[in-house]
């Protein structure tokens, strides 16, 4: 297997580590290239909140960084699900199915399949997939292909990446974090608004009135950017993350592909029918065997001569007598009476002098006698 197929790139701890460090980069080069993320105002603002100074929090400078740090935070995010899951992802795949498409026909495949399967149920993203996959196929003696019950896909699909990958099951709910994320810095905001205006309209210089009432709009203005930045955010990850599982999806779907074209599929209408023609070949035969021209064959071939040197052979005694009371007959169509001692110990069989099965004469006596 290839380097991509490496258990220690897949390993979660390592992955989840470079996962972050890769958020964390963009966001610092975004802080270095955009002049409203300023990093350290927004630490030092949050500082000084801690300790009990809140009016840093209502500046324009704040909210806009705090809104841009959210839309920074969503870059992140998608360049590390491009570069840790899509990316790597399709490098796996593409490694898996470079053990497939070495063989360019059926027949190739048929006769490598062991050394196949061996390297791909050790794979680390769909190798427990591929074994459960190996339990629906089989070989015929007579053909040259390996058959299978079971689509690829049905076994082999995105759901073993998002099994396996703690990632892609939180993927679909990240845009909904930003507009929660959003919307809960946004009424902080109004909150510490509101409690600063409360003070100035409650006294009784009409000026100082309108100059709360006038602060409170400019500050609500502002902290509105962060529900601004969390929506938007939401918007562009669900876009990007739709289109990462689009290409997830179409890289399993080129390793199925190339699979099915060196397998014969066999399915369950198929087995149906094969089922349903056996049935009536035996029921054919059956009409064959209780027909007149069986018989008449069976007296031309001499069956009943056959059995009469069987009977000889056998040295039965027609005249043998059973000494238990106790005894069970059992008349066998057209051949004659059974009899069978209900005690221990012995054991006889006895068919009298009748009509012979296909009417061609008498039949001779079978008589058998075994003692414990």
């Amino acid at each position: 297997m290839g380097l991509f197929s490496s258990r220690v790139l897949w390993n979660g701890v390592i992955r989840f580590f470079v996962f972050w460090l890769i958020l964390s980069g963009v966001v610092y080069a975004a802080s270095l290239a955009l002049p409203f993320l300023n990093l350290a105002l927004i630490v030092q603002t949050v500082d000084l909140a801690v300790k009990g100074q809140l009016e840093g929090l209502s500046s324009q400078a704040f909210a806009f960084a705090l809104a841009t740090l959210i839309a920074t935070t969503a870059l992140g995010f998608v360049v590390a699900y491009f570069l840790m899951h899509v990316v790597l992802i399709w490098l796996a795949i593409a490694d898996a199915g470079r053990q497939i498409t070495r063989q360019r026909t059926s027949v190739e495949f048929a006769e490598r399949f062991d050394t196949v399967d061996k390297r791909l149920s050790r794979h680390p993203l769909i190798g427990q997939a591929w074994r459960a996959f190996d339990q629906t196929t089989f070989r015929k003696n007579d053909s040259e292909q390996i058959q299978t019950t079971v689509r690829p896909g049905t076994l082999i699909n995105i759901g073993n990446a998002r099994e396996r990958l703690t990632g892609l099951k939180m993927m679909g709910s990240v845009p909904g974090y930003f507009v929660g994320v959003g919307l809960f810095l946004t009424f902080i905001g109004l909150v510490l608004a509101l409690q600063q205006a409360s003070a100035a309209v409650g006294s009784s210089d009409a000026e100082g009135m309108q100059a709360a009432t006038r602060q409170l709009l400019k500050v609500a203005t502002f902290k509105f950017a962060t529900s601004i930045a969390g929506l938007g955010s939401s918007i562009v990850l669900s876009i990007f993350f739709r289109i990462y599982t689009v290409w997830i999806e179409s890289a399993f779907d080129r390793f199925n592909h190339a699979l099915e074209d060196r397998l014969r599929f066999v399915s369950s209408q198929s087995i149906a029918w094969n089922m349903h023609e056996s049935l009536a070949a035996q029921l054919t035969e059956l009409k064959q065997i209780n027909s007149s021209d069986f018989f008449a064959r069976n007296r031309r071939g001499g069956t009943a001569d056959r059995a009469q040197a069987s009977v000889t052979r056998l040295g039965c005694d027609q005249r043998h007598r059973v000494r238990q009371p106790l005894q069970t007959t059992v008349r066998l169509a057209g051949a004659g009476n059974a009899r069978r001692p209900a005690g221990p110990g012995t054991i006889c069989l006895c068919l009298r002098r009748g009509r012979r099965f296909d009417g061609g004469g008498d039949a001779e006596v079978i008589c058998g006698n075994h003692r414990g």
